[in-house]
């Protein structure tokens, strides 16, 4: 749970370009870097005025301050504050803020199946983040959406083939799960490959049971993937 949510923070910020003054443009690049020095109290006095204005994107920062607020520095998480914030924005067609809303209303149980179908408009949309979010969310009942490991594969699948690589953890978990151990560890070289590390993804344990040719194809197949997604491993 700690890892997701720490990639949810990460991820969640990523965004379209939204058209806005150069002013305004300046301001929100100011805030940005309140933020991401943790100066949210900074971060709030710039971007509180672009928002009330109907800076979509200057709505979503500030949502997400309220819900992961920096605590020294004296802001207090207010989830009514954030989800108010998010929904502005989602009323102005912003894709991001369909992801972020998506996201919040189901990992905060507020309504879990509306935030699904908040989030997958994001996801048909081409927003990788939040098809990795629908098939994390799709592969498991804690979040109280019904699972479908089928729907969660093809926007997994989606995701990695915009090189969003933290979707290929769960393909290894799907892949593992059915016994297909040859895909799984296909998925855990694609997910070294392009988060250009050596350490074990998720599964230290399933090279242990496979044979040579098994390895030997998965290592085909993962070479197969990325030449035919234009990498060059």
């Amino acid at each position: 749970m700690k890892t997701f949510v720490r990639i949810l923070v990460v991820c969640i910020c990523a965004g379209a370009a939204f058209n806005v003054s150069e002013v305004a443009a300046d301001d929100f690049q100011k805030a940005k870097r309140a933020y991401d020095n943790e100066k949210h109290a900074t971060a709030i006095k710039l971007l509180l005025p672009m928002a009330k204005a109907g800076d979509a994107k200057a709505q979503v920062l500030l949502g997400r301050i309220y819900e992961f607020p920096y605590v020294t520095d004296g802001i207090k998480k207010d989830y009514t504050k954030a989800q108010f914030w998010f929904e502005k924005a989602v009323k102005q067609d912003y894709t991001p803020a369909y992801r972020v809303l998506g996201f919040f209303l189901v990992k905060t149980g507020k309504n879990p199946k509306r935030g699904l179908r908040i989030l997958k408009v994001a996801a048909e949309r081409g927003d990788a983040i939040a098809q990795w979010g629908m098939g994390h969310y799709l592969i498991t009942s804690n979040w109280g959406v019904p699972v479908d490991r089928t729907a969660a594969r093809k926007w997994l699948l989606k995701a990695i083939e915009q090189k969003f690589e933290f979707a290929t953890a769960y393909l290894i978990l799907l892949d593992k799960g059915e016994g297909d151990y040859v895909e799984a560890y296909k998925w855990h070289l694609i997910g070294q490959f392009l988060a250009k590390t050596k350490k074990p993804r998720l599964l230290p344990d399933v090279r242990e049971k496979m044979t040579k040719s098994q390895i030997a194809e998965s290592q085909r197949r993962a070479k197969a993937w990325l030449l035919a997604h234009g990498e060059k491993p």
